[in-house]
């Protein structure tokens, strides 16, 4: 029973990553600054976050509990960045949207919510056949999500394993 579920979850971890790309995660851009930054740069380019807490998370990189140091999220409109004044600060979470104020890019190709997956095709030359797909860094174990609605990017998430 034991080794079935193992089987399992291997072959849904497959299923879930099976289009991933590996790429270097500091050449994306919000607003020209790195998806990792210190608190301060992130205020002075968006402002005061709309809320600050603690996410708590269970496991992973991002988690209180398994790297022994509190974790802070700052909430802004459409995006959420996670850390600590130590390890700075993670973009983690991006809703896109035709509201959204801000701009990420890819190497200097312009990534938002009127880009599609023939855009993403294109960019970062890799079939997208899922309305999901994902891109590790070469010599980390955290990846970068980017789910599809109606053929349309909708979301973008920092993930780490536990």
């Amino acid at each position: 029973m034991k080794n079935s579920l193992i089987l399992i979850l291997s072959f849904l971890s497959i299923g879930l990553f099976a289009q991933d790309k590996t790429v270097s995660l500091t050449d994306f851009k919000i607003n020209g600054m790195n998806f990792v930054a210190k608190k301060n740069d992130i205020i002075k380019v968006f402002g005061n976050p709309k809320r600050i807490f603690e996410p708590k998370y269970e496991c992973g990189f991002l988690s209180e509990d398994e790297q022994g140091k509190k974790f802070y999220s700052l909430v802004y409109s459409f995006f959420v960045f996670t850390g600590n004044p130590i390890e700075n600060y993670q973009l983690e979470k991006v809703n896109f949207s035709s509201k959204a104020n801000f701009k990420i890019t890819y190497k200097g190709k312009s990534i938002s919510s009127r880009t599609t997956k023939k855009d993403i095709q294109s960019i970062f030359e890799i079939k997208v056949i899922r309305d999901k797909i994902s891109f590790s860094e070469p010599k980390g174990e955290s990846k970068l999500i980017f789910k599809f609605k109606n053929g349309l990017l909708s979301n973008l998430e920092y993930w780490t394993p536990c």
